[in-house]
């Protein structure tokens, strides 16, 4: 499999209990394969079946000659947390990774690391939290300045 356009997909799990799971992945072109071995395809049935521990970490792969576009679904419990979404196609002039439908009264989330420009999108980190920690973090900041 030709290794030109690809995407890693790092999601850490920063809640305090609970582990994340991942529901509804589709991949509309390029192909999922295992993190450690990139010879080795998963199926949408094997992503959907990757849970992340709490304070663990999760990983994602795909590529293609072409690039890739897929989607999946983040939840914690029955919960949904988010969808991630992505972009790599080679006819398109950029990369896009989007994040949208985020419960922002529950959870706060960052996603960083990857490369907007047309090519490999690279590594993307994707931390979820509770939004609560976030809030008490920063007044933690605000109360020591």
């Amino acid at each position: 499999m030709d290794s030109s356009q690809w995407v890693s997909i790092h999601i850490r799990d920063r809640l305090e209990k609970g582990e994340i799971s991942i529901k509804d992945s589709f991949l509309y072109e390029g192909s999922f394969h295992s993190p450690t071995d990139k010879s080795l395809p998963l199926t949408e049935d094997d992503i959907d079946n990757l849970t992340i521990p709490s304070y663990g970490i999760g990983e994602v792969c795909a590529r293609g000659r072409r690039g890739s576009e897929g989607w999946m679904d983040l939840f914690h419990g029955d919960g949904k947390i988010c969808e991630l979404y992505w972009d790599n196609r080679d006819k398109k002039p950029v990369n896009k990774f989007e994040v949208s439908g985020v419960d922002s009264a529950k959870y706060k989330i960052e996603c960083s690391g990857w490369s907007p420009q047309a090519g490999p999108m690279g590594h993307v980190f994707i931390d979820i939290e509770a939004a609560k920690a976030k809030a008490a973090e920063a007044a933690a900041k605000e109360k020591a300045v």
